[in-house]
C-alpha cells in the first residue's frame, strides 16, 4: 500500500488527531512509510520501533512522571520503575480522580481498556524485541 493511501484512511486520521507536534506527525510519517516499504524486509521491526517510540513520546507528554506521581491512586511500583505505562495510561484516562470515587463499572472499563493497551504495545515489542 502506498504512503499517501494510507494517510487518508479514517484509522490513521483519527490517530492524526492526538498527535500535536512537528515531531510526532514526523514520527509518524515516517513509521508509515517504513511499513509501506515493500522492498525492505526489515520494514515490520523499523515500522515497530518507530511506530512505540511514537506512543512512549506521547505517553510522555500526556502523563509527566511528576504528575502521575502525584495523582491519588499512585502506588511505587515494585520493580524500581518510577512510573509504569500501565499508570501512564490510567494518568490519561482518570488524571487525579480517586479510585475511590469511580464506581466498579468504570474501573473495570478502565483496566479492560488499560490491559488491551499494554497488550497491542506488547506485540509491536514482538515485532521489533530490541
Amino acid at each position: 500500500m502506498k504512503l499517501k493511501k494510507m494517510l487518508e484512511m479514517d484509522f490513521i486520521k483519527e490517530f492524526q488527531e492526538h498527535l500535536e507536534t512537528d515531531f510526532e506527525h514526523e514520527l509518524l510519517h515516517a513509521s508509515l512509510r517504513n511499513y509501506c516499504s515493500h522492498g525492505n524486509p526489515l520494514r515490520f521491526n523499523n515500522f515497530a520501533f518507530a511506530i512505540r517510540e511514537l506512543i512512549n513520546h506521547v505517553l510522555k507528554r500526556l502523563a509527566p512522571n511528576d504528575r502521575v506521581m502525584a495523582s491519588p491512586w499512585f502506588t511505587k511500583n515494585k520493580n524500581n520503575v518510577t512510573v509504569t505505562r500501565k499508570q501512564q495510561a490510567k494518568y490519561i484516562a482518570q488524571k487525579h480522580i480517586p479510585d475511590q470515587l469511580l464506581d466498579d463499572v468504570a474501573i473495570e472499563r478502565l483496566d479492560d481498556g488499560i490491559a488491551w493497551f499494554n497488550k497491542n504495545y506488547s506485540s509491536l515489542k514482538r515485532l521489533h524485541p530490541y
